[in-house]
């Protein structure tokens, strides 16, 4: 049966890719890759100091946060200092079986908790337009058929996900044991070094946010010195 959707859902997600003709990519991707289907993953894990595990834990306490919000924060953080964007796009898994299309703008001259918050109500805002397909997503923002919604996704629950998604980075963790984050990738697109660098950098984002979610937003950084060098040595 075909699903009738509001004319209010449809626009909701025609104005989330409005001016957005792809996904944000990571930039370690090697030239040569050509996208295929039905992806044989390759992981590589990062495990957490439980020091910094403490101090996330501390943050969503104190300033009502869920840990959520920080990955997709942190995520999100990583896309635009990779690519010098402001806004960047990428997938996350609202439930269980439902993977959205999630538009994140990286800017902002408040507080890392500050923009941690306002990212939370707009991820909790996504309620109402969720029971929706990423094809119907396409077709309403006139996005081109062949090319994917996002390149990368966040995964939080334990799921048979990897055979529906079409990304080339999924990274995953279970909300009870959070400590480990798990990096699935395509190993014809990112070689293990690039990957390994990649999840440095993702800890060294996190580990700030732990160490200081007060400092202005701008000045979170992965990199240690110069941004090309990081990515690509």
């Amino acid at each position: 049966m075909q699903q009738h959707f509001s004319l209010q859902v449809k626009e909701f997600w025609q104005a989330q890719l409005l001016n957005v003709a792809s996904p944000t990519q990571i930039p370690m991707a090697k030239r040569s890759h050509l996208r295929q289907e039905n992806v044989d993953y390759v992981i590589q894990e990062l495990t957490l100091e439980s020091i910094t595990t403490s101090a996330l834990q501390s943050l969503v306490e104190t300033s009502e946060l869920d840990f959520k919000t920080l990955l997709l924060g942190a995520w999100a953080l990583l896309l635009s200092r990779y690519n010098t964007f402001q806004n960047v796009i990428f997938g996350a898994t609202y439930e269980l079986d439902k993977v959205l299309p999630v538009k994140v703008q990286v800017a902002s001259d408040e507080s890392l908790v500050v923009w941690l918050k306002n990212l939370q109500r707009e991820w909790l805002a996504l309620e109402p337009y969720k029971n929706v397909s990423l094809k119907q997503i396409k077709q309403w923002s006139s996005w081109v058929e062949s090319v994917p919604l996002f390149d990368s996704c966040l995964v939080f629950e334990d799921a048979n996900w990897s055979a529906s998604l079409d990304c080339s980075l999924i990274l995953n963790v279970d909300g009870t044991r959070w400590r480990s984050l798990k990096l699935y990738y395509d190993d014809r697109k990112f070689d293990k070094n690039a990957i390994a660098r990649l999840l440095g950098h993702l800890q060294t984002l996190l580990e700030g946010m732990a160490a200081n979610p007060q400092q202005r937003f701008e000045r979170f950084t992965p990199f240690n010195g110069n941004r090309k060098a990081s990515i690509t040595r």
